[in-house]
């Protein structure tokens, strides 16, 4: 009896035991911690910018305390975009409310992604009921707000040294891309800043003297003093003269009757023999064009379009061959012209 006695009151003092060992070890961490609310005294908003991430393993809550805190960062630059074209728009008495969200959200969308450096996992947690994890994601403002003034003036060393070099090019073409570089080193910068003014607390980037509008000018200017005269052959090949034309002149390349030209314009339309499928009658046809330049016959740069049309009787669908050229040159013919520049 004495022994069964003594055996029960060992295994209550391991019970006992084996209780206050469990509180000791869950202790502090069984408490959610403050900055899983998306607050911490010991990494205050003014010093730092942070992310929380929830996740079934420690990778996944960390990875996703990093998405969350560059998602703040972008609601962040859309508000500061939306202010600051809403104070222009006063400025200005033109516009609407609607065109300024539809401009904030056509900038967000086209922003690309800057990785801003100097993203740190600080905090982790696992709910011991749940098992899930919790990671703070923290940003040091004055380190993030080093790296990205660096890169910014990076930028602008590039869009300056570009403008000078299209500045004393002799080709004008050559000038064009050039000029497109700039500008798109103009709308990286332009990123930048608009991290740097979430980063910074006074909300303030870096100004630039020469502006993504500065640089529209000059290529405006310089587009239109390139001169481009159309020669074609092929299939309709006065028809594809006349669209050719009218999307040059439009832009300002083309080239007044007389006047000397800078490049010419080839262009051609070479179709296949029709064929007929399930009823009804198909053409393939090539649409190429090449800008040659007119001082030494140098090729600037060619383009192809594949282009394949159906209708129930053959002229019908020789006529939407023709119409289909003819939009293909409205749509793409410039675009692809100043991407010739660009190489």
């Amino acid at each position: 009896m004495k022994t069964t006695e003594h055996f029960a009151f060992l295994l209550t003092i391991l019970v006992v035991f084996s209780w206050l060992v469990g509180c000791a070890s869950t202790g502090e961490n069984s408490k959610r911690p403050a900055w899983i609310n998306g607050e911490s005294s010991q990494f205050p908003r003014d010093f730092y910018l942070l992310g929380v991430g929830q996740g079934s393993t420690l990778d996944k809550a960390s990875n996703a305390a990093r998405s969350d805190l560059g998602k703040s960062i972008k609601v962040s630059i859309s508000s500061n975009l939306t202010t600051r074209l809403e104070v222009e728009q006063r400025k200005n008495s033109s516009g609407s409310s609607e065109n300024i969200s539809s401009t904030t959200d056509r900038q967000i969308r086209t922003r690309s992604q800057v990785k801003l450096q100097g993203i740190n996992i600080e905090k982790s947690w696992q709910d011991p009921i749940s098992k899930e994890y919790y990671s703070l994601a923290t940003l040091d403002r004055k380190i993030a707000e080093k790296y990205l003034r660096g890169d910014i003036n990076e930028k602008n060393h590039q869009i300056m040294s570009l403008i000078d070099s299209a500045t004393n090019s002799q080709d004008a073409f050559h000038a064009l891309g050039l000029l497109l570089k700039a500008k798109k080193h103009a709308r990286s910068r332009s990123e930048l800043n608009e991290y740097l003014r979430v980063v910074n607390r006074t909300g303030k980037g870096i100004a630039s003297s020469v502006g993504a509008s500065d640089i529209d000018a000059q290529l405006n200017k310089l587009q239109r003093s390139i001169k481009i005269s159309v020669s074609s052959t092929g299939t309709e090949s006065e028809k594809l003269m006349e669209y050719a034309s009218g999307v040059l002149g439009e832009a300002g390349f083309l080239a007044d009757i007389g006047e000397a030209s800078d490049f010419i314009l080839k262009v051609s339309l070479r179709d296949n023999k029709p064929f007929t499928k399930d009823g009804w009658i198909w053409i393939r046809a090539l649409l190429a064009i090449s800008l040659v330049n007119s001082s030494d016959n140098s090729v600037k740069g060619s383009h192809e379009w594949k282009i394949k049309q159906s209708a129930r009787e053959e002229q019908s669908a020789r006529s939407r061959l023709i119409n289909k050229s003819g939009k293909l040159l409205d749509d793409q013919l410039i675009d692809t012209l100043i991407g010739f520049a660009s190489h």
